[in-house]
């Protein structure tokens, strides 16, 4: 966060963790995962919200698809609303970012950034 506002680097590329509004509140993504010890700091993060239409459907440069996006259902223990934003290229998940420009992983999270709105600011 700086002075009100998302910083971009918190969105991540690629399987951004989100919960689907329909089926949640937005506190539920700070609940820790049973056998994850990291999910304990959860509690300490902030939360936003965006709709899911800010999610490129994919990124592209000189006409030539780079990836798509989609949203998927991922329901984890405690956490039937837990989605991901996952990337894909020719049907292949990416898994790691470098495979993909820091330029389009900055077009990705702008799209979103426009429409983002602070539920909870982080504690720490």
């Amino acid at each position: 966060m700086n002075h009100g506002r998302l910083d971009a680097s918190l969105i991540r590329f690629p399987d951004q963790s989100v919960n689907r509004q329909k089926y949640s509140k937005p506190q539920d993504v700070l609940l820790p995962e049973a056998g994850n010890e990291k999910s304990k700091e959860w509690i300490y993060w902030g939360v936003f919200n965006f709709p899911v239409h800010t999610v490129l459907p994919s990124i592209e440069a000189s006409g030539e698809v780079i990836c798509t996006f989609r949203v998927e259902h991922d329901p984890v223990e405690h956490n039937y609303a837990h989605s991901e934003i996952r990337a894909y290229r020719q049907g292949q998940r990416i898994v790691d970012k470098k495979l993909i420009s820091k330029e389009h992983r900055k077009q990705y999270r702008l799209a979103i950034m426009d429409k983002v709105v602070i539920v909870t600011e982080p504690l720490v």
